[in-house]
């Protein structure tokens, strides 16, 4: 089942509704914080959580230590009996790392394009900018205006 959700409703609850209590198999979250907790809680047996970001230690435009480290103070721990015990799994990714493991991501990345080549996903560019706008598409990003990709092109194709 794919199913997205917009608002800000409680999904926990939405999506417990959704599956008659089941959950899902997997969550993928870049936000982090307690969002990483609200996922493990709708992981179905044998279900997955992979963390990829921790986007919600951002306080926009502003630097706040103490909104980061808040936001890493709610991050929960899992230990590795808890996780066998509940029938769960939890994963980090940071793509940052694995820029030198060019025969995963070239093969990753090939993937990704017969996937998209065939119609299988379709990604959503929300807005593009020319290079010479990166610092207003930056801004426009951490004003959490994105609802999709941003994208940066150069100067002289950008439309």
């Amino acid at each position: 089942m794919h199913h997205t959700l917009t608002n800000e409703a409680d999904y926990v609850a939405e999506i417990k509704a959704l599956t008659n209590g089941r959950g899902v198999d997997l969550v993928l979250d870049p936000v982090g914080g307690k969002s990483w907790t609200e996922g493990y809680e709708i992981l179905a047996p044998a279900g997955r959580l992979v963390a990829f970001g921790l986007s919600a230690a951002s306080s926009g435009k502003s630097r706040s230590l103490i909104h980061a480290i808040s936001q890493v103070i709610q991050v929960k721990k899992w230990s590795p009996m808890k996780l066998m015990d509940d029938n769960k799994a939890v994963q980090g990714v940071n793509m940052g790392h694995l820029f030198t493991e060019l025969d995963m991501l070239g093969e990753q990345f090939d993937a990704l394009v017969q996937m998209y080549e065939a119609g299988q996903i379709k990604p959503y560019v929300d807005s593009t900018f020319k290079f010479s706008e990166a610092a207003q598409a930056h801004h426009y990003l951490h004003d959490r205006k994105a609802k999709g990709k941003v994208l940066l092109v150069p100067d002289q194709i950008a439309s």
